[in-house]
């Protein structure tokens, strides 16, 4: 009924222990949240376990070049009276982008890496949210090296690591994080040459918007 009205509904299924007892009349129909395989879901995310995002790159050469990026969890959902996604995190979410270049006259590098982000849109209600008792790490870690004594030589490292990104645009719009758990980033940029070296690393937390 919901979706022929224009909501985008997405399914979370929580461990049983997050799941608050009822009265014992109706403990049957709630604790094991059975009344929800009834309703046919187009989303539904469910993790008490572990995600893990790794891209990592390593080259070499006279010149040498690398890029690696990781994203743990993207959500996107649109509709005209209301759209929302929801991530509950009691597990372990861990994504590491990992670059290294090591050249004789160049080295440049870039590593990435994204937590978790939300993109709602709706003419109505937009809601974002995420939730996380559990653990969010996130590692953007790049070097990068270059060794010519007959020359010139650079070397260039750029590590980014972004924690949580939301977005909600609607008439009404709301974006949460609520945290109980452990929220890291690392970010480390590394750079060596004998003649011109920058590093640069970075990391943010939280951005709503």
């Amino acid at each position: 009924y919901l979706e022929q009205l224009g909501f985008t509904c997405v399914r979370i299924t929580r461990r049983p222990e997050l799941i608050p007892a009822y009265a014992d009349s109706t403990r049957h129909l709630h604790e094991t949240e059975a009344e929800l395989d009834r309703v046919a879901f187009a989303h539904s995310i469910d993790n008490s376990g572990s995600i893990g995002s790794v891209g990592t790159i390593s080259s070499s050469g006279r010149t040498a070049f690398g890029g690696a990026g990781a994203i743990g969890m993207q959500q996107g959902a649109q509709g005209t009276a209301g759209a929302n996604a929801l991530f509950d995190n009691g597990g372990t979410i861990a994504v590491l982008a990992s670059a290294e270049a090591e050249g004789e006259v160049g080295a440049f590098v870039n590593a990435t890496a994204f937590g978790a982000a939300q993109n709602i849109q709706s003419d109505g209600t937009a809601s974002a949210s995420i939730a996380n008792s559990g653990t969010i790490d996130i590692r953007a870690v790049a070097s990068a090296v270059a060794g010519d004594t007959a020359t010139f030589d650079m070397a260039m490292a750029f590590a980014d690591a972004h924690g949580l990104g939301q977005l909600a645009e609607g008439q009404q719009a709301l974006v949460e994080f609520d945290n109980s758990g452990t929220f890291q980033l690392l970010a480390e940029g590394d750079a060596a040459a004998g003649d011109f070296a920058l590093a640069s690393a970075t990391a943010s937390g939280v951005i709503q918007q």
